[in-house]
């Protein structure tokens, strides 16, 4: 087990490449689908990614914060630090997409431009896609970025307010909750980030407070945890894609905190080099979760071409976007987002305060 005030976790690190490939892919499934290269939906549970990703960033941001909370003009440095990490590669992505969808049309399929959209997908602002009419950003993942945002900006208020931010944020998070429960169409586009999807960063933050005070699960029950959430993943995959019924934080939320808390008891699993690789994915999982959706359409065109169909060449593009994503993810990670993060005046913004 890392050092707590490090806030390093290989086992973190990993999942955080397996969340990722796991959105790669749902959304390579979906692909190929659409494109009537197969009928398959036995990948739409990979969307619970997402669900990994909510409970690491509640767990990160309590691990690399603790030792500033209710320290004056932190939340300055918190919030920089922050915008630093998420917005430039995604400005980046999101222009990439834009220049693409004017360029190459056949390779959006779900993207129509107006200024109001594009400006609101850059400032992270949920609004309406005049083409699908549903709430999503001109990079279709984004959204998710929209649901971090907030719990950035909440969590900046907290550690402004006091030294007990995961009470308020976790306080916050329930409210606007419940408030998703009263929610009608008159609430949306911003009602969108009145989900109960934000109770996904609370399992995240408990957790965080566990480690923090070194609560960790003997090793036979973190094991039984792991292979208990991994089986209610694929079990609720197509259920989940409904939203009817329970909601999603029950039935993949509650497992995907299973499943980081019973990695991180277990951490020592993941610190040799026999997963070395899995911990480079996780260095480049921010480059494959933005990117991914521009190597997707590629393989799809391409099996369009050659008229590859049938459920063995479904898979087989399925196996294909994921060797793709990841080859660009890692290019993507080592030759844009990291020269991004080193620029002079990026540095500069993070020298000193969390991490």
């Amino acid at each position: 087990m890392k050092d707590v005030k490090s806030g390093q976790y290989n086992s973190v690190q990993v999942l955080r490449g397996v969340a990722a490939m796991l959105v790669v892919l749902h959304h390579a499934g979906t692909l190929v689908s659409e494109r009537g290269l197969g009928n398959i939906s036995q990948f739409d549970w990979g969307a619970v990614g997402v669900d990994l990703f909510f409970a690491i960033s509640g767990f990160v941001m309590v691990i690399t914060t603790n030792r500033i909370w209710g320290q004056a003009g932190q939340w300055r440095v918190f919030i920089k630090k922050r915008l630093v990490r998420v917005v430039p590669l995604y400005w980046v992505a999101t222009v990439v997409k834009i220049a693409m969808t004017l360029a190459l049309p056949a390779l959006a399929l779900h993207s129509h431009l107006t200024i109001w959209h594009t400006v609101a997908s850059l400032l992270f602002i949920p609004a309406t896609n005049p083409n699908t009419d549903t709430v999503f950003p001109i990079l279709t993942q984004g959204w998710t970025l929209s649901f971090e945002m907030l719990f950035y900006c909440i969590f900046a208020a907290a550690i402004w307010s006091g030294r007990k931010p995961v009470k308020i944020v976790s306080g916050t998070l329930i409210v606007l909750s419940l408030l998703a429960l009263a929610k009608t169409k008159n609430w949306m586009p911003l009602g969108a980030l009145t989900d109960p999807l934000l109770v996904e960063f609370i399992f995240g933050m408990l957790i965080g407070l566990a480690t923090l005070n070194r609560k960790f699960l003997p090793n036979r029950v973190a094991l039984i945890l792991l292979f208990g959430a991994i089986v209610a993943f694929v079990l609720f995959g197509n259920y989940a894609q409904s939203y009817d019924g329970l909601p999603r934080f029950v039935f993949w939320g509650v497992p995907a905190a299973a499943v980081v808390y019973a990695c991180l008891s277990m951490d020592w699993l993941f610190s040799g080099t026999h997963a070395r690789s899995f911990r480079r994915l996780g260095d480049a999982s921010y480059s494959i979760y933005l990117f991914h959706t521009f190597t997707l359409p590629v393989v799809g065109i391409a099996w369009n071409h050659f008229r590859w169909v049938g459920i063995v060449s479904a898979f087989a593009a399925v196996a294909i976007c994921m060797v793709f994503s990841i080859v660009a993810g890692l290019a993507i990670h080592r030759y844009i987002e990291t020269p991004l993060t080193n620029l002079p005046a990026v540095r500069g913004v993070g020298r000193r305060g969390v991490a």
